[in-house]
């Protein structure tokens, strides 16, 4: 189960890098993709709202959160 955490960690952390420098699109493909796999995990929904905030669509944001 721990190295199943470690991945999942460590894809979380391709998510946040892609969304810090920009990249929205392959922010959101990787979250969406974290949260099929962890779907009780609130940071994910929280990374999903900021991400389609930034490409303005506001309702899917307000959904996320």
């Amino acid at each position: 189960m721990i190295k199943n955490i470690d991945i999942i960690k460590n894809e979380i952390q391709l998510a946040v890098n892609a969304y810090k420098v920009g990249d929205l699109p392959n922010a959101e493909l990787m979250t969406n993709k974290l949260i099929q796999k962890q779907p009780k995990f609130p940071f994910l929904h929280n990374l999903l709202g900021l991400i389609t905030l930034s490409l303005g669509r506001f309702d899917e944001s307000v959904a996320s959160y």
